[in-house]
């Protein structure tokens, strides 16, 4: 955090706030047209703030704390007011416009669509907060120049296949760059946004929220990349992926030998386990993982959008696909109690089994006198939000319904319900939360604060052709019967078809 303001609630101040801020857009390296976009934005959180939070207090403030990157800007509101609601604000429906002229809700529509993130947070007792985040197109990889190109890359060494001779090693700042074309090689401009900016590949290797590992030939040439994320540099569970390896190299088995030296050295470090995300239409990735261990634990539907193009290896997608999730654990495994019951005890107890992770049936009840802390995060390239409960309280289930009708409306065809397997109110609120419509995924050891986690998952309006789903082996293909039989729109139209 390099700035923070702390403002009153009023219409008057939005001016000087807009100063402020049209000045810190500036030092982030924003085009115009960046800055109006993210004032914008800023302005209907600001505004909605001023008129919904405060309706019983005398000459209320908030907070708003601004972070400076070398790829952008980032601004979190802080509000310790009305617990916010973003479910009951009017929502933009284009058919109620075509149909009766209406136009309701089209700022916070728009507020979304404005920056490359945003995120709402309920902290019980703290109230709430809203991150905006904007990054500056002139840090992307596309507003880099081209390396001088003295002569073409050489495919073949005096008629031989390339060596296949390298180095891994952490990652060179300097080598940022050659991360984010190797990314564009395999993906094109279909990743994740951050792999864009290769200031950003360096502040989150700096931060401890990314590990980088390249393959290098003896000259210096990058050949590969592999990482393992974090979402928070304390985590004891993070994801191993960004795995990228240079269309040249792709037959030398540059991935596998990334893979072998990240998985030594995130065991060194301490991590518990890892997890990966699959194509579950690329078997050739989920038989490499399970080559080095990991366990099939879950399948999250739909996770990849549709017209997503892996150059050279899968060609373009046509539909939106699913990810098999992978579990490596690399500790001794920890004494754990589960809270899980009716046709999900099953499935799960079973999934522990075949990631050897021993377990006991917890009997305690929950009191329910916690807050409701939730986090709902949205990946604008996937399409796709992510919501994770910290803390569950009584008003948990209703907390959960005002959050799935605000993404519903906000049209993300896939929503995923993060739910801790190790405290009571997973089991005593399950039935409920199905009765929204949210249905079994997977488990995930360790992510959820240190502790297991339920994953489900929710399809508006989505159809899953589960015929499409190409799976690696016959417990996945088992994995995805189960799922098949509890998602409620099958059931609704008798869909048959399984993975192959």
């Amino acid at each position: 955090m390099i700035s923070s303001l702390r403002v009153p609630a009023r219409i008057d101040f939005l001016t000087p706030f807009q100063a402020w801020l049209h000045e810190l857009s500036v030092l982030a390296g924003h085009s115009p047209d960046e800055s109006s976009s993210l004032q914008l934005a800023a302005e209907e959180i600001f505004v909605n703030i001023v008129l919904y939070a405060f309706p019983d207090q005398e000459n209320p403030t908030f907070q708003v704390d601004f972070d400076l990157e070398n790829t952008g800007l980032s601004l979190c509101f802080r509000v310790k007011g009305m617990p916010f609601d973003p479910a009951a604000l009017p929502v933009y429906d284009p058919t109620v416009v075509e149909r009766d002229g209406r136009v309701e809700g089209l700022g916070m529509y728009l507020a979304g669509r404005m920056v490359d993130r945003l995120t709402f947070r309920n902290n019980g007792r703290e109230g709430y907060s809203v991150e905006l985040v904007k990054m500056s197109a002139g840090a992307r990889i596309d507003s880099h120049p081209e390396p001088e190109k003295a002569a073409p890359r050489a495919r073949t060494l005096g008629g031989e296949p390339l060596s296949g001779d390298c180095v891994i090693r952490p990652l060179r700042p300097e080598e940022a760059i050659d991360i984010s074309r190797c990314a564009y090689e395999t993906y094109g401009y279909a990743y994740e946004e951050y792999i864009y900016y290769p200031e950003k590949i360096v502040e989150l290797n700096g931060s401890g929220c990314m590990t980088s590992l390249v393959a290098v030939t003896d000259a210096g040439e990058v050949m590969g990349h592999i990482a393992v994320k974090r979402k928070e540099p304390h985590d004891v569970a993070a994801e191993l992926g960004v795995l990228f390896v240079r269309p040249e190299y792709r037959s030398l088995k540059i991935g596998g030998r990334l893979t072998a030296e990240m998985l030594r050295r995130a065991a060194a470090s301490g991590l518990r386990g890892l997890f990966t995300r699959a194509v579950a239409g690329h078997e050739r990735s989920q038989k490499m993982a399970a080559a080095s261990g990991f366990v099939d634990c879950g399948i999250m539907l739909g996770t990849f959008p549709a017209g997503v193009e892996f150059k050279g290896i899968t060609g373009v997608i046509p539909q939106r696909q699913s990810a098999l999730v992978q579990w490596l654990g690399l500790a001794p495994p920890r004494p754990r109690t589960l809270y899980v019951s009716g046709r999900y005890r099953q499935t799960v107890e079973c999934l522990y089994g075949r990631l050897g992770l021993p377990f006991s049936p917890g009997d305690e009840r929950d009191d329910c006198d916690g807050d409701t802390v939730i986090s709902v995060t949205r990946t604008a390239i996937l399409n796709v939000a992510d919501i994770v409960v910290h803390g569950a309280g009584w008003d948990l289930v209703d907390q959960l319904r005002l959050q799935l009708r605000l993404l519903c409306l906000e049209q993300l065809p896939v929503i995923y319900l993060h739910l801790d397997l190790e405290r009571p109110y997973t089991r005593e609120r399950l039935s409920d939360i199905e009765e929204l419509g949210f249905f079994f995924s997977g488990i995930l050891p360790e992510v959820l604060d240190g502790h297991d986690a339920l994953i489900m998952q929710y399809l508006n309006n989505q159809f899953i052709d589960y015929g499409q789903i190409r799976l690696h082996s016959p417990e996945s293909v088992e994995l995805l019967a189960a799922i098949r039989e509890m998602d409620p729109l099958q059931r609704e139209v008798g869909g048959t078809g399984g993975a192959e």
